[in-house]
Parts: C-alpha cells; sequence; structure tokens
C-alpha cells in the first residue's frame, strides 16, 4: 500500500519529495530530468523564441505604421504556419487536399448514402476549400504581391513646382500649400499631375487588394492549426 506523503509549506521540501518518489520508479536520472531538466529547456526556449512576439521579415527594423504592421505581421503568421507548420512538418498530411473519388460522388448524387456520409464528404469538402485558400494566399504573398511594378512619384519635377501657402479666415498661414498653375513649364507640369494621378489610383487598388486578402486571411483563421 502506497503511503502519500503530507504536504509541507515549504516548497523545497516537497520538491526534493516528489523527486525521491519518482525516483523509485524513473531513476535519478530521469526524474531530475522531468523536474528541472525539462522545465529549464522550455525556460529557455521561450525566453529565446518567445511565441507571442512575431518577427516580420517583410519590414525593416525601423519605425513602422501601424496599418503596415497589421498586414505584414498576419501574413508573416500565414507564412510561418504554412512553411512551418505546413511544408516542415514530418505528417505529409498536412496542407493536403484530399480527393472524393468518383464512385462516392455517384452515391451522394444518386442519394444512396447516410446522413453521416453525407456530412463527413461535406466537411471534407469545406476543408479542401479552406486548405486551397490557405495556399492562395501564402502564393500571393510570397510571390504576387512581391512582384508588383510600382508607379513611382515624381520627387524631382514635384520639387521643381511653385506653391504658394494656404491662408486661414483670418488671412494666417497654415500648413498647407497649394500648387501655382501657371507654372515655367506647363507641359511638365500637366504630366506630373497625370503621372500623380496614376500614383494615386494604383495606391488605391493595391490598398483594395490587400484589405481583400486579409478578409479572407481572417475567414480561414480557424484552419490555421495543427
Amino acid at each position: 500500500m502506497a503511503i502519500r506523503r503530507k504536504k509541507t509549506t515549504n516548497w523545497f521540501v516537497n520538491k526534493f519529495r516528489d523527486i525521491q518518489d519518482e525516483a523509485r520508479w524513473l531513476g535519478w536520472f530521469n526524474a531530475l530530468t522531468l523536474e528541472f531538466i525539462r522545465p529549464l529547456k522550455r525556460f529557455i526556449k521561450n525566453f529565446l523564441f518567445p511565441y507571442n512576439v512575431i518577427k516580420i521579415k517583410t519590414l525593416s527594423r525601423g519605425y513602422q505604421e501601424t496599418d503596415e504592421l497589421i498586414l505584414h505581421g498576419m501574413f508573416q503568421l500565414l507564412t510561418n504556419f504554412v512553411e512551418k507548420q505546413w511544408i516542415g512538418h514530418k505528417y505529409q498530411c498536412y496542407g493536403k487536399i484530399f480527393d472524393i473519388d468518383e464512385e462516392t460522388e455517384k452515391l451522394i448524387k444518386e442519394e444512396q448514402t447516410t446522413e453521416f456520409i453525407k456530412d463527413q464528404i461535406d466537411a471534407f469538402k469545406t476543408k479542401n476549400e479552406e486548405t486551397q485558400a490557405i495556399w492562395d494566399l501564402h502564393t500571393w504573398w510570397t510571390k504576387t504581391r512581391p512582384n508588383r511594378n510600382p508607379v513611382e512619384f515624381k520627387h524631382e519635377d514635384y520639387d521643381t513646382f511653385k506653391f504658394i501657402p494656404v491662408l486661414d479666415d483670418d488671412g494666417n498661414e497654415t500648413d498647407f500649400s497649394q500648387l501655382i498653375e501657371n507654372a515655367d513649364d506647363p507641359v511638365k507640369l500637366a504630366d506630373w499631375k497625370e503621372h500623380t494621378i496614376a500614383y494615386r489610383n494604383q495606391t488605391k487598388q493595391w490598398d483594395d487588394e490587400d484589405e481583400a486578402m486579409i478578409q479572407k486571411l481572417i475567414k480561414v483563421r480557424r484552419s490555421l492549426w495543427t
């Protein structure tokens, strides 16, 4: 009959007694490993590589606006999931799209399957759709988006134009300025305006695309686990 030792108020005494009890069955080395070495290893690993810190590889260490941090942080988590938990996992079934054979599809159409099997097939189809969406988002972030061909803003032309300060209701200068239409080179001014409109339209188009992809990522959030 095993006798349970009475706990004391001294943590060290209780810990030593626990190690003694475990050593009877596991040996001293395994008992010490279980009580000290493993927790210490876990503590060091979590300290050096904390799970609550996102290391964004697509942004520099300098100051970043919050909207950029949200976008890049979310897709960094997606990239880590796909490349470490799917591609780098020892089980090849992760991230795999399962096929439903033709015979099963035929039985479903003929309504010769049970409700349970139909529910299982529907679950597989939903899982396949979410898995494919995750792969598509990863491809867009790692291949499509980095290869965008941006319209560069013409800072050199902008610096050559003349501006006058905008006045408030009391006639005082504000922080805003207005471009003088009768610039020295009207052709360059017209070209710069057209170029600026194209730049702004492209920026808005890409912002809309980024937001659409964020929404797609949120919809498959519950599938980002193994």
